[in-house]
């Protein structure tokens, strides 16, 4: 892994600097006017903004959390996948797109609102659906065992008296190291974005 990653860019240049992008150790690059870069090494996080020309490890600005109170529970849990729950490993059922897991079992649900009981409907890629009581005061459900999670399949995730399904496709990517900046990369690489925030967000910044 090269001395740091480049993990979220915005701006003229983000082209550029697209996530998942090696800057070599001391590695200078230019920003433009508008131009945001946030980089991960070894020990945390670290922000340019331009316009200027910076080295990839000089010290940077405070990566700012855009992800609300989840991140306290990233912190308290750690980054590794095998350590209980909550982590950035949850499916949370309140927002789409693709999620990464490192195995097919034991699958958590998390949801941001836990203040009432619930029914869960989960429909899975044949059309099989799966109903799950949540309780109140419960943020993680399990996984219904009954409703097998396959590579690359998407799921309908519909909490009671909400119109609109949450859709998420599961990828399952294996055993994933808790080195920063190799778990950063294969997030990026799968796709998982909004694990990925989760992720930069709740790092330290350098």
């Amino acid at each position: 892994m090269a001395n740091v990653l480049v993990v979220r860019s915005a701006g003229p240049s983000a082209q550029s600097y697209r996530p998942g992008r090696s800057l070599g150790d001391n590695e200078a690059f230019t920003l433009r006017a508008g131009d945001t870069v946030v980089v991960l090494s070894s020990r945390g996080t670290r922000a340019f903004q331009g316009p200027g020309t910076f080295r990839s490890t000089q010290a940077g600005t405070q990566v700012a959390s855009n992800s609300g109170a989840r991140i306290g529970a990233v912190r308290s849990a750690g980054l590794d996948p095998n350590m209980p729950q909550p982590s950035i490993w949850q499916i949370d059922v309140s927002a789409g797109g693709t999620v990464c897991l490192t195995s097919a079992t034991g699958a958590t649900l998390w949801r941001p609102d836990h203040s009432g009981a619930t029914r869960l409907s989960i429909r899975g890629p044949s059309g099989a659906s799966q109903q799950a009581t949540w309780p109140a005061g419960a943020a993680t459900l399990a996984w219904p065992s009954a409703m097998p999670i396959a590579n690359n399949a998407s799921y309908e995730l519909t909490q009671a008296g909400t119109a609109v399904p949450t859709r998420v496709q599961v990828k399952l990517i294996g055993p994933v190291s808790t080195e920063y900046q190799a778990m950063a990369d294969t997030l990026i690489r799968n796709g998982c974005q909004q694990q990925l925030d989760l992720l930069v967000d709740s790092l330290p910044g350098m």
